[in-house]
């Protein structure tokens, strides 16, 4: 879900040499020192797309973030799911920030085998995310961050329909500056596990693994642009006790800082392999979708 870069804009002159203000070479040194002090205070957990970074912001800084996150096309019909998720991102000390949310979600299925054609939208369910960070990028090689993500829902994500939804998502969340300010990049690992109890049938156990890499370059001073690679694993069962399928994405990402206070971020993720136990084939669809798009936008206060 989330998170914001502070830009900070020098403005003015750096010494006041003459009454009439700078000439050309003093702009140039002043946009250079302005792009030093945005390095010194670059915040990487929205640079790239589906993957994060380990910052989580100053205490007193509140930041409210939407992560809309489109899922589409399966094995057979038309499919697409788009969940909303708004959260208050609240640090309550340098290493450790609190972020309430909860979910809107929207389903357009036709022509899936064993499901019913629906169109539907509906407030989903809520979450609580916890993140601690154990080393900070900048006194160490890298940054280090971990996350936990308790919620729960009320509606089945692969078929649209109402049940009651139990999980929680463990995150590991590493960083680094490459080239200081110009080129980062990031590595997510996490384990996700739920509960669900559809009101049609009995109750469902599945947990997943899922691996993303990112990397991030500056094209100019409000704007990065990346590319990611995600792996994904899905089991039956809370503990990874039975294969199901495998989903291997890919697809570039953009960053803008759109003023000092607000950002936006999205990334497309296209399955370029996959494999499930039922089907033969290149592509997993069953437990993973075709597409995928994530977009971000946040602004703190």
């Amino acid at each position: 879900m989330a998170r914001l870069r502070r830009a900070a804009f020098v403005w003015g002159a750096l010494a006041a040499t003459s009454a009439l203000g700078m000439d050309a070479a003093q702009a140039e040194g002043a946009k250079q020192a302005e792009g030093a002090t945005q390095a010194e205070g670059l915040d990487t957990e929205h640079l790239f797309g589906f993957a994060e970074g380990s910052d989580i912001g100053q205490p007193g800084e509140l930041e409210l973030e939407t992560e809309t996150t489109g899922r589409f096309g399966k094995r057979h019909g038309r499919f697409s799911a788009v969940d909303a998720a708004i959260s208050l991102k609240a640090p309550v000390t340098p290493n450790f920030r609190l972020s309430p949310g909860f979910i809107v979600s929207h389903h357009d299925i036709h022509g899936a085998p064993d499901q019913v054609d629906r169109r539907s939208t509906a407030l989903d369910g809520a979450f609580l995310d916890m993140r601690f960070r154990l080393l900070d990028r900048a006194a160490g090689p890298f940054g280090l961050t971990i996350g936990v993500t308790p919620g729960f829902g009320g509606v089945e994500p692969g078929t649209g329909l109402r049940s009651r939804e139990y999980g929680a998502s463990f995150r590991l969340l590493l960083d680094r500056e490459i080239i200081p300010g110009q080129f980062v990049a990031a590595l997510n690992v996490s384990y996700d596990l739920g509960v669900s109890r559809p009101h049609a049938s009995g109750v469902g156990h599945a947990s997943g693994l899922d691996v993303t890499g990112g990397l991030s370059w500056r094209l100019a001073p409000d704007v990065f642009v990346g590319a990611e690679a995600r792996y994904a694993r899905a089991y039956e069962g809370l503990g990874l006790d039975r294969y199901a399928g495998q989903a291997l994405f890919a697809g570039p990402t953009l960053y803008l800082a759109l003023g000092s206070h607000l950002w936006a971020s999205v990334a497309w993720h296209a399955q370029i392999a996959g494999g499930v136990s039922r089907h033969a084939g290149h592509f997993d669809l069953d437990q993973f979708e075709r597409h995928q798009v994530r977009l971000r936008v946040g602004g703190h206060f």
